[in-house]
């Protein structure tokens, strides 16, 4: 029996067969749990990724009639060692066998062979071709890179062979196709154990084909070699070789070689290397010409019976004396070579018969010697030839002196005539009732006795039996029947009180007396038992909170804490224990709502009869009232008076002081609004004041600041007329003016900072120096101050200022050269400095001889006399090119030499932790720069400041002010009343 499993992911179907191995169709699509050697019959692939990383199977026997492909990336890093199949393959895809532990394989039947599908598999040492086929077509890229083998069985006829195929393999001797129509490059190359090669009059060598060969002594069938690439006979040690008429195209050196063979009557009709002169060519004496290439060819005057001597220098021609007569019954071909009967150094084309490496083995399989065709008796054959065994091992039968595999997988011991029938297991498994598979478990429906023998389980409808000893007992049911909670039933579903726990086990319902309970949730009870509201249990009645619905299924009341809703689950009858029912009947309260009392045994709250009562013990019995009404003698609730009076706070009868000295009116404790008599409220509103601070003007009997930064007293309108000292007013602004930073310093008071340059009385920046002190003459970069000017400068206005002539050491006050600095020559009519050297300093552009000044101050390269390039040190470069500034623009500042930004919305400053003006409506916050709060007068506006409107005073949010004046103040002092109430509630 079978069991089909449908993957959506892959959306194929793959079946798990009674055997260990997985198959999809045909193929064999997975290792399942199998392990070790496997055996596996009747299929015709093998899938992509199918046995990729495993290692428990280490041997497979495909038996059929069909040929097996094998899918790219199959056996991959996987532990297979050998793979056999009786009617061969067909075709083996890429890196099927990449990284694995292949030791051998027998490739009959296969036609192509992908790239990599033997890269890097180093155990892999035998390659047969049983069938001696001429299938084999192609093989891919890299597809024996790197492999163990010593040989391979080409077939004579081949379509392609790719790059790298057999690349630092461990191949010894080759014996190559006739002919290959595409052929790679580097298909030996690095193949340090290749002795022997016979071309086998292949026509095409491929570029490095053979390159990096270094023990490479024999290389011979060069006769139909038609082109031979560049570099494909590189770095090898062979001294000489032969080549023939079928050469048209020569890309190769043959740096290798010392003597080339040519038994041509011309030379090749492309020869596009450049042949070493040192290179001795041999070639008949009929040749046509005294040229091979560019190199003299030697042409040999030797006869059949004789070969060259090659120690004989000649320059031309081998006269008959410089040749040597063949040995006895020997001769050469036509004369041109080094000896007789072969050429020259190499073995024979076809290498000797392998010995056969089988112990026991009377023949070995034609061309191997690991796999064996006949034991010596009384040997038997391994299934797969590669030993001569006393016995045949586990699994596999006798059968004369061969061993034949059981067909039933895991099976131990079988008889010859009966393969499909196993007579026991291997140990770990156990033998099917029908004996026709061997399993780690029995087959559905039936059970392991103490011999292993599976026996069929006496459960109806039961896959799998639970204990041997008692095969009542059932642990799965077949199909979709279910089991029941005590494992002696297979039915078509569930009975009464169990509901199915897991894929077709019956569980029973946690709920006593449930009836029905999927998901273990009852749903129904038996009888007229009732189902609480939250499925929990089955009672004869619904428990408190709930009312019996239909089904006798119980609702829950909707009003929390709730005892009896008999009559509507949204209102209640009776509450719990220790409260009270809202008059509305849609709550259950701890007490009742001030102003009501509980009424009658429910206990549900009814309005008290007494106008202003809060607390009432009955309906007529009041004991607390409503604020600001009191209770009289008669036990009635009567108004208060209205205010408290000045200095104080809040509603009889709840009067308080203000706490804010000599307040008239205050908005609560700490803060006062109207002071008595004459005084002022001060700017914090926390003290009456006879007269306002300095830097405060009286605005409605209310300090407010100056909105001036640095003001000392302003009139009643907020103009300022006079300053903290230092600063100074502006009379036509009304501004405080900052006093100028003193010699020697810049920037803005009172950040004033230090000049770097020494001698400096005043600067610009901490670079730039304007006007020195005492004698000392200012350069003209403004970046020192100088006893004497240096050259190419001259003195004017106490300044060094540059020579105008390019490349002038000195000049006279008239700014004319009177001398060229060195490399550079005076022209006596010109005044000019002419390069001696051929090109234009720096600060000019030009041509040499012609060398201009660039016109632009500081400029230290320019293409012409419009823009600058690049200016001098500790000058930044404007975004029109046309202006060097050692002064950096409003929102930067100078950073060695290059202007850096400010901090936000700082305008001026000295460096970027130190603010010395911020924009129009901000205030320098501290020396990090300015507050994101605007300054007295102005409002926020997104990112901006702008100024409040008529009438409203100082500090203020958005257009709202925390201070107004007289026509606004109690619509805002309401609005500051509300803020300040609602910070207290939140305190």
């Amino acid at each position: 029996m079978f069991t089909f499993v449908v993957s959506f992911l892959f959306l194929d179907i793959c079946v798990y067969s009674a055997d260990c191995f997985q198959k999809s169709g045909n193929c064999l699509s997975g290792p399942g749990f199998c392990s070790g050697a496997i055996t596996v019959n009747g299929v015709t692939c093998v899938t992509n990724n199918a046995f990729v990383g495993n290692q428990a199977v280490t041997s497979i026997h495909f038996t059929g009639n069909s040929l097996v492909s094998i899918g790219d990336n199959a056996f991959q890093q996987s532990g297979i060692t050998t793979i056999v199949s009786d009617s061969g393959f067909s075709t083996i895809g890429s890196f099927a066998f990449q990284f694995s532990a292949l030791t051998s394989f027998d490739f009959k039947g296969v036609t192509s062979i992908g790239n990599n599908a033997f890269h890097f598999c180093a155990g892999l040492i035998h390659a047969t071709n049983s069938g001696n086929s001429e299938t084999l077509k192609s093989i891919g890229n890299f597809a024996f890179n790197a492999v163990g083998l010593d040989t391979f069985p080409f077939p004579n006829t081949m379509d392609s062979v790719g790059n790298f195929a057999f690349q630092s393999s461990l191949v010894t001797h080759i014996k190559t196709p006739k002919k290959i129509t595409n052929v790679g490059t580097m298909i030996f190359d690095g193949c340090y154990k290749l002795t022997s090669v016979d071309l086998n009059g292949l026509n095409h060598l491929a570029a490095n084909m053979f390159s990096g060969c270094h023990q490479l002594k024999t290389l011979i069938g060069f006769e139909g070699v038609e082109t031979i690439d560049a570099k494909a006979l590189y770095d090898d040690t062979i001294p000489s070789i032969h080549l023939y008429p079928s050469l048209k195209t020569l890309n190769d050196d043959l740096s290798s070689f010392s003597y080339i063979f040519y038994h041509g009557e011309t030379a090749p009709s492309q020869i596009t290397s450049t042949l070493k002169t040192s290179l001795k060519i041999y070639v008949k004496d009929t040749y046509s010409g005294n040229m091979f290439g560019r190199v003299n060819a030697l042409k040999a005057k030797c006869d059949s019976s004789h070969f060259i001597n090659t120690a004989v220098t000649v320059d031309t021609i081998v006269n008959g004396a410089d040749c040597k007569s063949c040995p006895n019954g020997k001769s050469s071909k036509d004369g041109v070579t080094d000896v007789c009967d072969q050429e020259g150094g190499s073995a024979p084309i076809d290498p000797p018969t392998p010995t056969c490496k089988v112990s026991n083995c009377q023949t070995c399989v034609t061309g191997s010697t690991t796999q064996c065709q006949t034991c010596k008796n009384p040997n038997k054959l391994s299934v797969d030839k590669m030993q001569c065994l006393t016995n045949c091992p586990t699994g596999q039968a006798t059968n004369g002196n061969n061993c034949v595999a059981c067909a039933v997988q895991n099976c131990g011991t079988c008889n010859a005539n009966s393969l499909t029938t196993c007579n026991t297991c291997k140990t770990g498994f156990k033998l099917s009732s029908n004996k026709t598979s061997c399993n780690t478990n029995c087959p559905a429906g039936e059970i392991a006795n103490n011999n292993n023998l599976c026996v069929k389980c006496s459960v109806t409808n039961c896959l799998n039996c639970e204990i041997a000893t008692a095969t009542t007992q059932c642990s799965k049911c077949t199909g979709n029947n279910k089991l029941s909670p005590d494992k002696t039933k297979c039915t078509s579903s569930c009975q009464e009180g169990q509901y199915e726990s897991t894929a077709n086990v019956c569980s029973k319902c946690s709920v006593t007396n449930c009836a029905t309970c999927p998901s273990n949730i009852c749903s129904k009870c038996t009888g007229t038992n009732k189902l609480s509201a939250d499925k929990s249990q089955c009672g004869t009645k619904c428990p408190n909170g709930q009312k019996t619905g239909t089904n006798n299924v119980c609702v829950s009341c909707s009003v929390s804490g709730c005892d009896v809703c008999d009559t509507d689950v949204a209102k209640c009858d009776k509450c719990a224990s220790n409260q009270v029912i809202q008059s509305d009947k849609k709550k259950c309260l701890n007490k009742c709502p001030n102003g009501e009392y509980p009424n009658g045994t429910n206990k549900v709250c009814t309005k008290c009869s007494i106008p202003n009562c809060n607390v009432c013990l009955t309906n007529n019995v009041c004991t607390q009232c409503v604020a600001p009404f009191t209770l009289n003698d008669q036990k009635q609730c009567v108004a208060p008076q209205s205010t408290c009076g000045d200095g104080k706070l809040g509603t009889p009868p709840n009067c308080q002081m203000c706490g804010v000295e000599n307040c008239k009116t205050c908005l609560n404790k700490e803060t006062c609004e109207v002071c008595i008599n004459n005084l002022f409220v001060g700017n914090t509103k926390k003290t009456c004041v006879s007269k306002c601070e300095n830097g405060e003007y009286p605005n409605n009997k209310i300090c407010i600041k100056c909105s001036e930064n640095k003001c000392n007293s302003c009139g009643n309108n907020d103009v300022c007329t006079s300053c903290e000292a230092p600063y100074t007013i502006d009379k036509n602004s009304h501004k405080c003016i900052a006093p100028e930073c003193g010699a020697g310093t810049f920037g803005v008071y009172p950040n004033c900072q230090k000049c770097t340059v020494n001698n400096c009385e005043k600067c610009s920046n901490s670079y730039t120096c304007d006007v020195c002190s005492g004698q000392m003459i200012l350069q003209s970069d403004s970046k020192k101050c100088l006893e004497t000017c240096p050259d190419g400068t001259y003195l004017k206005n106490k300044t060094c200022q540059m020579c105008s002539t390019p490349d002038c050491l000195t000049c006279g006050t008239g700014d004319v050269c009177n001398k060229c600095r060195d490399n550079f020559e005076l022209n006596s009519q010109t005044k000019k400095c002419t390069s001696q050297t051929g090109e234009c300093s720096e600060g000019t552009f030009g041509t040499p001889g012609n060398c201009q000044k660039c016109t632009i101050d500081n400029c230290k390269s320019c293409k012409d006399g419009e823009t600058c390039d690049k200016c001098h040190d500790n000058f930044y470069l404007e975004l029109d090119k046309k202006k060097c500034s050692s002064v950096c623009p409003e929102y930067f500042f100078n950073f060695e030499g290059k202007c850096d930004k400010c901090v936000e919305k700082c305008k001026v400053c000295g460096n970027r932790n130190s603010c010395e003006q911020c924009e129009s409506g901000f205030e320098i916050f501290s020396i990090d720069g300015c507050t994101d709060k605007c300054k007295n007068g102005f409002y926020k506006n997104g990112s901006t400041c702008e100024k409040c409107k008529e009438h409203y005073v100082t500090p203020c949010f958005d257009t709202e002010c925390m201070t107004c004046t007289i026509d606004n103040k109690a619509n805002k002092l309401y609005n500051l009343a509300a803020l300040l109430l609602m910070l207290l509630v939140l305190i």
